[in-house]
């Protein structure tokens, strides 16, 4: 299964559909989830509208609190998630009320994936406003995650029987506005993660505490484009590493990428190496990202 996930800034213009419209041609993603885009309802509706045609199911959108049968109690959200779904029978269930948190940017999605449920959560968590620190909002929308991890489970670790063990996974994807090194993340009240292999196997031995993986800076490691320095830039910012998965390695395999072009031509990342600054083209702050569920 592939999920597919990007911020494609406050501002929707037709030239940033049309990407989004290659990016489902030529990537195929299985599921798809777009952040931002949505600053009025009518934007709303043409990113709604652009994966209608392409045949993709709508699985959450902000404009479900006008849907007055789910009983969401807060109103027309910009900033809350968008999430699509190539085929219907691969969700294990239906969107409702209790899979949703911070009025639609924390959302959790039930799949099959190679005969396994597996929970998906995507979010965006709260901007750090330009500053370095971790910002006091970003703390208590770490901790609601924290919690969705376990509700958001079919079954909890109580309820399973010995024969859907190790059946169950939890993925984490999303703009996290946080490094994978802030502490929020690492800490185990909060989000017990890695962003180094020896590291996270060194955690794995310790059975309490689920570890999450983070694969971002290993990628950027090995990453042959000279121009990729994360997955975020501003000229005001500079780059940073915002948009990735969390996994716990001992539940499954992924591959992970940050996307720089589509297969139809289009570069979202400029290739040419003496520029200094304006590394991203379309007016895009955030590079898609693009992840692979192996087994």
């Amino acid at each position: 299964m592939k999920v597919f996930f990007w911020n494609i800034g406050s501002t929707l213009t037709e030239r940033k559909l049309d990407l989004i419209k290659e990016a489902i041609e030529g990537e195929m993603p299985d599921i798809f989830c777009i952040a931002e885009g949505s600053h009025s309802i009518i934007d709303c509706e043409k990113l709604n509208l652009c994966f209608e045609e392409k045949k993709y199911f709508c699985y959450y959108s902000p404009l479900f609190s006008k849907k007055e049968e789910l009983l969401l109690g807060y109103d027309y959200n910009r900033n809350g998630l968008k999430i699509f779904c190539r085929d219907e029978r691969q969700l294990q269930s239906q969107f409702q009320f209790s899979l949703q948190r911070h009025e639609g940017r924390i959302v959790v999605l039930h799949a099959y994936v190679n005969f396994k449920i597996t929970t998906f959560i995507f979010l965006h968590n709260k901007s750090k406003g330009g500053s370095n620190a971790v910002d006091l909002a970003q703390m208590p929308f770490i901790l609601t995650l924290r919690e969705m991890i376990d509700y958001g489970k079919i079954t909890s670790v109580a309820q399973k029987l010995d024969i859907m063990k190790n059946t169950e996974r939890v993925i984490i994807i999303g703009d996290f506005n946080l490094e994978p090194w802030d502490e929020v993340l690492k800490h185990k009240d909060f989000l017990s993660t890695s962003f180094f292999r020896n590291h996270n196997g060194m955690k794995q031995r310790n059975n309490s505490i689920n570890h999450y993986f983070n694969p971002v800076v290993e990628l950027l490691t090995k990453s042959d484009f000279q121009n990729l320095g994360g997955t975020y830039y501003s000229d005001s910012v500079g780059w940073a590493l915002f948009d990735y998965v969390l996994y716990n390695t001992s539940d499954c395999d992924i591959s992970y990428e940050i996307v720089v072009g589509f297969k139809g031509g289009s570069k979202l990342l400029e290739d040419d190496v003496s520029i200094k600054k304006s590394f991203l083209r379309d007016g895009l702050d955030h590079l898609p990202i693009s992840t692979t569920i192996t087994d």
